[in-house]
């Protein structure tokens, strides 16, 4: 067998191809050479088995559901809702305290000044007739700090009174979903559908 001539070296003298100088000859062994077929494709893996997680899952594929599943259910949305609505009302609480607490810290401070200021005057004037005066404008000034005292806690209840009749209200109309949907699933012994899915 001869070998096809191979193209000199280049003028740098360092590599040399192998490559035939007859196009035409090295197309004809390309197709003359049979190409192996390739291997059919695996088989498709089997269909999972879907069982549902929930018993929400099973009911809405038609499984009946008994009396102690619905009341089970209905006791644990019940427990959620309270729980949920005492940790708000908690909060509405905490903020009142809070409230509460600046407005007397506020209501001392004004009382500690005017304690200290009868007590300056009582050092330096000792006429009767000048602390009588100054004794009326403090207590004037304290009626004063303790009205704006009396009605800051009055707003602050009035808000608080106000927010606690919200979350009552919003607590009472989740608690009426929850038994209506349990008196559904008593009717039908199934779960209500929850969105319109394909």
């Amino acid at each position: 067998m001869k070998k096809a001539p191979t193209e000199e070296p280049s003028a740098a003298g360092a590599s040399f191809s192998k490559k035939p100088l007859d196009k035409a000859a090295s197309r004809k062994q390309d197709i003359a050479a049979p190409k192996p077929t390739p291997p059919p494709p695996p088989p498709p893996p089997p269909p999972p088995t879907k069982e549902p997680a929930t018993r929400k899952a099973q009911a809405t594929r038609g499984r009946p559901i008994g009396e102690i599943e619905i009341d089970a259910w209905e006791k644990a949305e019940m427990a959620k809702i309270k729980e949920k609505f005492d940790k708000v009302n908690g909060e509405i609480a905490s903020w009142a305290d809070k409230k509460k607490k600046k407005a007397k810290l506020k209501l001392d401070k004004i009382e500690g000044a005017l304690d200290q200021k009868r007590a300056k005057a009582l050092r330096h004037d000792r006429t009767d007739i000048n602390i009588s005066k100054l004794q009326a404008a403090l207590d004037q000034k304290r009626a004063k700090a303790l009205r704006h005292y009396r009605t800051d806690i009055q707003n602050i209840d009035y808000v608080a009174g106000g927010a606690k009749a919200q979350t009552e209200e919003k607590r009472r109309n989740e608690e009426l979903k929850v038994k209506e949907k349990s008196k559904i699933i008593r009717e039908t012994g199934q779960f209500p559908p929850t969105c319109l899915c394909f």
